[in-house]
């Protein structure tokens, strides 16, 4: 092979060699590129990440993005401290309440005290040391309250106290009440009573737990207001704890202890409804009354067609679930509310029920 022709080949080599490389870098290029567009596409598509924050306060990492979008932070943090899970007026508080939280977009957190004041004040200071934003509280008693409230109070967390009052001591502590004036109540059952019993007779009274505001100023007003009609004597004063077998029981006990009993004023409508059986089962339904305080529920208004309840001073739960979050919102994005969110209560009966009207919450 000549000289030229041997230059010739390495010439030819040389370019195929250079093709073949630029060849293999196109294909690594467009391989990079894919690549990259793939990863690209699913990071899009991926969960975002949720701060440790939003974690600790339960949220899906869907829900923090959203509500970061809608508060500009994480929603805030409610401990709720109840005195029952078997109080069929705080049960009702419950279900409402929940329904609010989410619409309002506050999580709650719920402890149960099971009426035991101790176990409620290690509870509220739990949820102190968890650094919620804010507190709602229905005390197991009235004067059980003020270690925990000055604790909460030292901590910059606001109180909103829900449904049953704490006495005057510790009401400095809270940022405000939601619910109605017990003492109204008692007063409206008072007259509710006197226009039952126009020739006078002897009265009973179904107590809730003792030491809640209720429970005593439910009674002390009913009995101050009867204080003019010395032909209406109250033959006994039972406690049945808000429960209505327990009140069931009681009016047992009543029927066969007074003969001649022509009244039994019961502190709940759920109590009422166990005085109604047990009155029924004797077959006293023409000689003893009955009357309550609580929702206009259907049992209720049932009870009240039927006759079997003469009566009651109606109390919203409702108005007081609703606004109770409603408070807690505001408080926790440190707007400041009415020191008494009053929940208004009347009095029903068959005649007026169909113009009753549920009160409008606290915004």
């Amino acid at each position: 092979m000549g000289q030229e022709e041997l230059k010739s080949d390495r010439f030819k080599s040389d370019i195929l060699t250079s093709d073949n490389l630029k060849s293999d870098i196109f294909k690594v290029l467009w391989i990079v590129l894919f690549l990259a567009a793939v990863i690209v596409l699913f990071s899009g598509c991926g969960t975002p990440v949720v701060s440790d924050a939003a974690s600790a306060k339960g949220l899906s990492a869907e829900s923090s993005e959203v509500q970061n979008v809608q508060r500009g932070e994480t929603p805030p943090v409610c401990g709720v401290s109840i005195a029952s899970d078997q109080s069929a007026y705080q049960v009702r508080l419950y279900q409402i309440m929940q329904k609010q939280a989410e619409e309002k977009r506050i999580r709650l957190i719920w402890k149960y005290a099971d009426w035991d004041a101790s176990l409620q004040n290690r509870q509220i200071r739990e949820l102190i040391d968890d650094k919620v934003d804010v507190l709602i509280i229905c005390p197991v008693n009235s004067k059980s309250m003020l270690d925990s409230l000055k604790e909460a109070r030292s901590r910059e967390i606001p109180v909103v106290n829900l449904n049953m009052k704490v006495d005057a001591y510790s009401a400095v502590y809270i940022d405000t009440y939601v619910g109605a004036s017990s003492q109204e109540e008692g007063s409206l059952a008072a007259q509710l009573t006197t226009d039952l019993l126009p020739d006078g007779g002897k009265v009973a009274i179904l107590e809730g737990t003792p030491g809640t505001d209720p429970q005593i100023y439910r009674t002390q007003a009913f009995v101050d207001e009867l204080g003019d009609r010395p032909d209406i004597q109250i033959a006994d004063i039972r406690s049945a704890d808000w429960n209505r077998q327990e009140a069931e029981r009681e009016t047992e006990r009543l029927i066969r202890r007074i003969p001649d009993l022509r009244l039994i004023y019961c502190q709940d409508n759920n109590m009422a409804a166990g005085a109604v059986a047990a009155i029924e089962e004797a077959g006293k339904e023409q000689t003893i009354e009955v009357i309550g305080i609580g929702e206009a529920d259907q049992e209720t208004i049932e009870l009240l067609r039927k006759g079997c309840l003469k009566g009651f001073v109606v109390q919203d739960p409702e108005f007081e679930a609703k606004s109770a979050v409603n408070c807690a919102v505001h408080l926790a994005e440190g707007e400041d509310v009415r020191p008494w969110i009053q929940n208004p209560v009347s009095i029903v009966t068959e005649e007026n029920a169909s113009d009753y009207q549920k009160p409008i919450e606290y915004m």
